[in-house]
């Protein structure tokens, strides 16, 4: 059946058996296990292959359903941040707008009913968003929601809600050591991204780190002597995101070299061997959970405040007025339906990440 004639079915049968078959899989229950744990840490190795197990029963349903389900959707609630990091993918599109609440839980609404289970929070700064980030996620206990933050914003009143959330892990973000961090950052950002973690790991709560990988700081990042330098009992991810820059002018000297990221990968299989906490890479990750880009929603979509639809993160020319419009109707768009039909985002697309190469 051709996905264009989908769009009247019977969604919600469809949408049931499989987010029956997302979250009573084996493979969910091990995630959800694993988070809520405070001892899950010491199995945190196994997250890559549980994503890859949920990504197959992903591939699964939407073969025998005949049915678009993003394995991972990523929300931008707000546009508003508190600092200008340089590179930031986003910074062509911060402003004043956020997602109003009733949208954002439309779209987790839909996107649960769909069978998707792990959701990426951005922004802006989520902690940022003013009807309250971890109140509104907390209400969804069957997703995992990961809060890319800068962590200068997490005050005690957040933490004391992220205790009583145990979906919604917090992912700070850092560049490395002090200089390497508040040089990309801003003066005095490292040490609060530092104060965060502390006072995270005295409210018991896990969470993880969140690094953009650049050319300054590639062996720094993956070196298991700087990742000592954080409390590791309450660490249970630890994500490395290539840059992808804006725009490219002041950001091309930024990017790794190949022959940095060969190094990195290099190093980060090691880690993998080792770490008593989750790593992800991307887009590396990516390539060996989806066999390919995964934009469009063949594995992920993005929301933006405004109501729009991006078919990933980084492509910011590839957007479509989704206001008004259901998930389906977004999803069986025809631009959406060419992007899950290509073999990758083309340059079209606007993909930072092919428009910016190493030098």
């Amino acid at each position: 059946m051709g996905e264009a004639l989908r769009i009247g079915e019977d969604q919600d049968t469809i949408s049931g058996r499989l987010g029956r078959r997302m979250i009573g899989g084996a493979a969910f229950r091990a995630m959800a296990k694993l988070i809520r744990s405070r001892e899950g840490r010491h199995h945190a190795r196994r997250l890559p292959g549980i994503l890859a197990n949920i990504a197959r029963n992903w591939r699964r349903g939407l073969s025998e359903e005949d049915v678009a389900a993003p394995l991972l959707a990523a929300i931008s609630v707000t546009e508003r941040c508190n600092l200008k990091c340089v590179g930031c993918f986003a910074r062509d599109i911060i402003g004043p707008r956020e997602i109003e609440e009733s949208v954002l839980r439309q779209r987790i609404e839909e996107f649960l009913a769909k069978g998707t289970r792990l959701f990426v929070i951005i922004g802006g700064e989520p902690f940022a968003y003013r009807p309250g980030i971890v109140r509104v996620l907390a209400d969804y206990p069957k997703a995992v929601f990961f809060v890319y933050t800068n962590a200068t914003l997490i005050d005690d009143t957040q933490i004391q809600a992220l205790q009583n959330a145990p979906n919604v892990q917090a992912m700070l973000s850092i560049e490395g050591a002090e200089q390497l961090t508040d040089s990309r950052r801003g003066r005095g950002v490292y040490a609060k991204v530092m104060d965060t973690h502390r006072r995270l790991c005295a409210g018991g709560v896990m969470h993880g780190l969140s690094f953009t990988v650049t050319r300054a700081n590639i062996e720094t990042v993956s070196d298991p002597a700087f990742l000592a330098s954080f409390d590791r009992r309450h660490l249970a991810f630890v994500h490395y995101l290539q840059l992808m820059g804006a725009g490219c002018a002041d950001t091309r000297a930024l990017a790794a070299t190949d022959s940095q990221k060969r190094a990195h990968d290099r190093r980060i299989a090691a880690l993998r061997r080792t770490a008593d906490f989750a790593i992800t890479n991307v887009p590396d990750d990516e390539i060996a959970v989806w066999g390919r880009c995964g934009a469009g929603g063949r594995g992920l979509l993005h929301i933006l405040p405004d109501g729009q639809v991006q078919s990933c993160i980084f492509g910011h020319t590839n957007v479509l007025d989704g206001t008004g419009k259901t998930l389906d109707n977004v999803l069986f768009d025809p631009r959406m339906v060419e992007v899950r039909q290509s073999a990758g985002c083309s340059a079209e697309c606007g993909c930072e990440a092919r428009a910016c190469p190493a030098a």
